[in-house]
């Protein structure tokens, strides 16, 4: 998404920038911190712009607010504080994954201020154009080369965007990286069919990591959690050998970069 409004700016009004983040959020502190690298990196290339962030998640946002009496805006809320201040131009940034449903929350939140500030941008989500995935791909190529296996795990959804999980697992085999595996916890890839494709690789060791933004609850829980269902206890008792790799996408600097070359990829879009 390039371009949501480019009004008319009288000659008394001052210009001034805002960046606003906006990710889906976690309860985990660490968690949050791999969400503050992420937008530290970014504002650090938006030095003219004031910084704010938003979480998406209604539950976690009332989870922290209630557990640990942290207020996180939403993006409705951090864009009405940024109109109230009298901010020109705004550049969002998402930090999701895929172009979903969170996204597509985001998006609607943004369009609604499109005719309160002068120029509004709105940077797309991780895995976009054919050109994120070769940027992601030589962040896999570095983690990949030191494992037997890599099984990564990514969220899912039942947006039609999920099938970004199967192109990722294509275009790594396309860029020649065979021995890693992608499944979801809500989606498709399922962990049975990644399995069958490692049995079928003769895959002895393998390491689970996240493909998502950060460790949260799902890499914990879903992924090493000590419960019967979780990846780790299913892998295990079909006998591969497991280890555990508990880092978010984003606390790769590579994934932050790409973050920031979308938000200017928005920008020159309104440009020109």
């Amino acid at each position: 998404m390039g371009i949501l409004k480019r009004g008319v700016a009288t000659l008394a009004q001052e210009t001034k920038k805002a960046l606003l983040t906006i990710s889906f959020g976690s309860s985990y502190p660490q968690a949050r911190e791999t969400i503050e690298r992420i937008e530290t990196y970014i504002n650090e290339r938006y030095s003219e712009h004031k910084s704010f962030s938003a979480f998406t998640s209604r539950r976690i946002i009332s989870k922290l607010k209630e557990r640990d009496g942290i207020q996180v805006d939403t993006p409705t809320q951090a864009l009405g504080k940024i109109c109230e201040a009298g901010y020109t131009h705004v550049v969002c940034q998402s930090l999701h994954v895929l172009n979903a449903l969170e996204f597509d929350k985001t998006k609607d939140e943004v369009m609604e201020f499109r005719d309160s500030f002068e120029a509004i941008t709105l940077g797309k989500p991780l895995l976009n154009g054919i050109e994120d995935y070769e940027h992601i791909a030589k962040l896999i190529r570095e983690i990949a080369c030191k494992h037997e296996a890599v099984l990564m795990m990514g969220h899912g959804t039942r947006h039609h965007s999920n099938a970004a999980y199967c192109m990722l697992e294509d275009y790594l085999r396309y860029r020649g990286i065979r021995n890693v595996y992608v499944a979801t916890v809500e989606g498709f890839p399922v962990l049975e069919h990644a399995i069958s494709k490692m049995r079928g690789d003769a895959v002895g060791k393998v390491t689970l990591m996240p493909f998502m933004i950060v460790a949260g609850d799902h890499a914990k829980n879903d992924m090493a959690g000590e419960g019967e269902d979780s990846w780790k206890s299913v892998l295990v008792s079909q006998g591969f050998e497991v280890d555990m790799q508990m880092s978010g996408l984003g606390d790769y600097e590579a994934v932050a970069e790409l973050f920031y070359q979308h938000a200017r990829n928005a920008e020159q879009i309104e440009q020109g």
